[in-house]
């Protein structure tokens, strides 16, 4: 196999365990190391023994002996870096997350679908051989069925001014920079335990190995005095087969003894997988289901964990260059589509915090034609499956200016998202300090929702949220939600034919489709 030259962007700390993994490689070729500045990458170049340092990122990028890039910089700079290096013909390896949220990520999977080039996120863990046996026993049924999984990944990392765990201009806080972690251990874990529920014979299984996302998602946050969340717990709800396997699962970065929260539990019908440090973890332990322990493997690393995936890039490239596998752009172990899915899982956790980066810019526009004192509104709905993935979109124009908003729940309804779609353009009038007593219309294609507000809630209320047949009304908690603000706010509704050319019914539509997760 010819040996392949390796890039580092970024010269911190995580940086120099990844150099060190690659001086252990026989099939890297060379090392170099770009940093903000020349002194810094010289220094970096000589503590790691890396053979050529560059003084500026594009330097490395457009290098053309550099083969693979590995990006080892803050979170915000992951879209543009693996971008950039991508179309200056580079393979990339990106430190988690790939990027901060998954709409950025799409960009990513397009550009490497357009270059050619391989991608992958550098999600360690899933190549850890300890980790990969845990996976293996759930399965293989040594737990037999999976029934719940416990997680945690906190620590308490001293709060320092612009550090970027701390700063939400760097899109610090928990949940990107560790919560990630638990989130991926519990959809691996939801894939194995759904491939073990189709070899028994549960056809529905196939669902969850194909996408195993939760249909529903609680959370609890501790916000800090940087306007990120300093800790977190959820609760995912997935569906296997019928079956609902939970998913208790937090992070935190202030947390006293917080090393302490650390470890993994898959708990099945008929034992028990646990881990230490999970994420890195060297060993897994196997109990039966009247906790006696019968199995416990010690996997040491060879180098220092970040070796087994430069393993698995190395392998990827070379098939590629051997023409074994000429149209390789990602790995078979971590794929774009396993990024995406967790991403979107974080992206619903912050959407619920209403955590919101200040670089992740809500699309506002000048508008052609002048509302006035008035407040249009425009509102869609849009769902795959009927239940399936689901995606909702608004068109706000207030003051001069025009407002889009979207977004997504992984297992929904069409009627749902209408819903949704109203509810939060009306919780964003709030947020533009609309006063309530401006007129307000809101222009929406879906009867259900029209109809609903305006007429047959009232008779919903009185019967104790039973409809004329006396059956529970649906989406009773979304309905709740907007009769409040339907109240706070003097809302006119009126209803537009849909696909019928109205500009901005047709942007919702686009919105709410590709807001779909």
């Amino acid at each position: 196999m010819k040996k392949i030259n390796w890039g580092i962007i970024g010269a911190g700390n995580i940086a120099g365990a990844m150099a060190k993994a690659l001086s252990h490689n026989s099939d890297v070729a060379n090392c170099a190391i770009a940093a903000r500045s020349l002194e810094k990458a010289k220094s970096f170049a000589q503590k790691w023994k890396v053979s050529k340092a560059y003084g500026s990122y594009e330097e490395l990028l457009t290098a053309p002996d550099i083969d693979v890039v590995y990006i080892a910089t803050p979170h915000v700079n992951h879209v543009e870096l693996s971008i950039a290096a991508m179309k200056n013909g580079k393979s990339v390896l990106c430190e988690k997350p790939a990027c901060v949220n998954a709409s950025d990520f799409k960009k990513i999977i397009k550009v490497s679908k357009e270059t050619g080039c391989f991608f992958m996120e550098a999600m360690w863990t899933k190549f850890h051989p300890a980790f990969n046996q845990a996976m293996k026993w759930i399965e293989d049924g040594k737990i037999g069925f999976l029934k719940q999984i416990h997680a945690d990944f906190a620590g308490n990392m001293p709060y320092v001014k612009g550090s970027r765990v701390y700063e939400k201009e760097l899109a610090g806080g928990a949940l990107l920079d560790v919560g990630i972690y638990p989130v991926t251990a519990a959809v691996c874990a939801i894939r194995c335990a759904s491939s073990y529920a189709k070899k028994q014979g549960k056809k529905d299984a196939l669902k969850t190995i194909e996408h195993p996302a939760p249909y529903k998602i609680a959370s609890s946050v501790r916000m800090g005095e940087t306007g990120v969340d300093y800790y977190n717990s959820m609760s995912l709800t997935f569906d296997i087969a019928g079956t609902d396997v939970i998913a208790h699962l937090s992070s935190g970065i202030d947390v006293t003894c917080g090393e302490l929260m650390r470890s993994a539990w898959f708990i099945g019908s008929e034992g028990v997988i646990h881990m230490n440090d999970f994420f890195m973890a060297q060993s897994v332990e196997l109990y039966n289901s009247q906790s006696k322990k019968i199995e416990d493997i010690s996997y040491p690393f060879d180098v220092n964990g970040y070796e087994y995936e430069v393993r698995e890039v190395n392998a990827c490239i070379a098939q590629k260059k051997a023409g074994l596998n000429p149209d390789c752009i990602e790995s078979g172990v971590h794929s774009h589509a396993d990024t995406l899915n967790v991403l979107t899982i974080l992206d619903t956790l912050r959407k619920d915090w209403g955590l919101v980066y200040p670089f992740e810019k809500r699309a506002v526009e000048d508008i052609a034609v002048d509302t006035g004192p008035n407040v249009v509104i425009y509102t869609d709905g849009a769902c795959s499956g009927n239940p399936g993935k689901g995606g909702w979109g608004a068109v706000l124009l207030a003051n001069g200016k025009e407002l889009r908003l979207s977004g997504g729940e992984l297992k929904t309804t069409n009627n749902r998202m209408e819903l949704c779609a109203a509810i939060f353009a009306l919780k964003e009038l709030e947020k533009l300090s609309i006063d309530s007593s401006r007129s307000i219309t809101l222009y929406i294609d879906s009867q259900y929702v029209k109809n609903g507000i305006t007429s047959w809630i009232e008779s919903w209320k009185k019967n104790g949220w039973k409809t004329a047949a006396k059956e529970p009304v649906k989406n009773q908690d979304l309905w709740v939600m907007l009769d409040e603000l339907n109240k706070k706010y003097s809302v006119q509704w009126k209803w537009v034919k849909g696909h019928a050319g109205n500009k901005y019914n047709e942007i919702c539509d686009e919105l709410a489709r590709n807001a779909q997760v």
